[in-house]
């Protein structure tokens, strides 16, 4: 009677093939490390981008409808939300996306200045702070062209 020997090529090769499957497992859960923060003058590029996409694609076909304008903001906060921050502004940023968040909200443009205008000032005077100047951007007004 001869009884499998686990040394065998086949149970080594099997062992390896395990192992191998073990470690791609365990790497596929752990995702690719996080991507670094901007560095202030690629993130200064990349914001004024985005916000002037935005503004490009509503210019000259009069007043947006509710859902184009909706789709525009949708797209501005996705693009400024898969941004990385420098981390000196960071908390600018999240009240920034925050009222990006409460216009998308916003029923009316009276509802849009009362929930948004107060976290965009807000997020324009952390930005101004630390020396980034999105002031054009940032004016509640030219939000008036999303509602």
């Amino acid at each position: 009677m001869s009884v499998a020997c686990p040394s065998s090529a086949l149970g080594i090769r099997g062992l390896g093939l395990l192992s191998a499957l073990l470690v791609l497992g365990l790497l596929a859960g752990c995702g690719a490390p996080p991507k670094p923060p901007l560095s202030k003058t690629a993130y200064v590029k990349a914001f004024k981008a985005a916000h002037t996409d935005a503004l490009d694609s509503l210019k000259g076909r009069g007043r947006p409808s509710p859902a184009r304008s909706r789709a525009v903001l949708r797209r501005l906060r996705a693009e400024l939300g898969a941004l990385r921050p420098p981390a000196d502004v960071r908390d600018a940023h999240e009240k920034y996306l925050s009222g990006l968040d409460a216009l998308g909200r916003s029923t009316s443009p009276g509802a849009a200045r009362q929930a948004a205008g107060p976290l965009l000032l807000e997020a324009q005077d952390g930005f101004v702070q630390r020396g980034y100047d999105f002031t054009e951007l940032l004016d509640p007004r030219l939000f008036e062209k999303l509602r």
